[in-house]
């Protein structure tokens, strides 16, 4: 996870027999609710975020050019050639605030050995803010990089959804403000908003938290450097000894 950035944790499974019972008394209780809730009100519209609204106004420009995913040399969620003698892999979660600083502070350390050939960067999603917090904004948003690469903008969506998170769970990364997102971002509205709308992506996002659960990942981000876990959170460096 991000150096001295606290990352997100998966939430931890009750293992003792106690647990268990605790936990199958709140889901009955959970159940009850529900049910008495939903007798009594109308349902949520599909791609909200329950009672969080969507923040107001419109959506902040670009800070620079909207590069395609072809001029930054990179095929979907990969950026960099196969021949790279590194390869950096990171699992994140478009709201996790660690991730945005990784984004934002470190991987830029790296660019250079990106574009010079040495090193290739895959990103896959690991959605654990979502459980934390309830709702299903980090899901939604790693659906709508995966949309956004259909039209050749996986990277160019990557890095405005990490420059433009606005805390979690809040509203920002509802299915409508996605859209709005994309129309900044210059995609065109029909292929990416019924993308969204069909979560034509859900699957592969899935899979890809399914695989880091696999990998035994305790939270996000979590980097790996030639399939080997980055422990103590400082992949630059990681990085860089292994370019040598």
């Amino acid at each position: 996870m991000g150096k001295n950035s606290p990352g997100r944790k998966q939430p931890k499974k009750a293992t003792s027999p106690i647990g268990w019972i605790v936990a199958a008394v709140v889901v009955v209780v959970g159940l009850l609710i529900g049910v008495s809730y939903f007798s009594n009100q109308s349902k949520t519209p599909s791609g909200t975020a329950g009672s969080v609204p969507a923040p107001t106004g419109s959506v902040p420009a670009p800070a620079g050019p909207v590069k395609t995913d072809a001029e930054l040399g990179a095929k979907g969620s990969v950026k960099g050639p196969d021949s790279a003698k590194v390869k950096l892999v990171e699992y994140g979660d478009f709201q996790c605030p660690s991730c945005g600083v990784a984004h934002m502070k470190q991987e830029p350390l790296l660019e250079p050995l990106i574009t010079s050939g040495q090193v290739q960067f895959t990103f896959k999603h690991f959605i654990v803010v979502d459980a934390n917090v309830g709702g299903s904004e980090s899901q939604w948003a790693a659906e709508a990089a995966e949309c956004a690469g259909d039209q050749g903008k996986f990277w160019a969506m990557h890095d405005y959804l990490y420059e433009h998170q606005n805390g979690e769970g809040k509203g920002n990364f509802v299915l409508s403000r996605l859209k709005q997102f994309g129309a900044t971002l210059g995609l065109e509205p029909v292929a990416f908003n019924k993308c969204l709308d069909s979560h034509t992506y859900s699957s592969r996002v899935k899979q890809q938290s399914k695989e880091a659960e696999n990998l035994r990942l305790e939270g996000t981000p979590s980097f790996l450097v030639n399939g080997k876990l980055v422990k103590d959170g400082d992949f630059v460096k990681a990085v860089k000894e292994a370019v040598k």
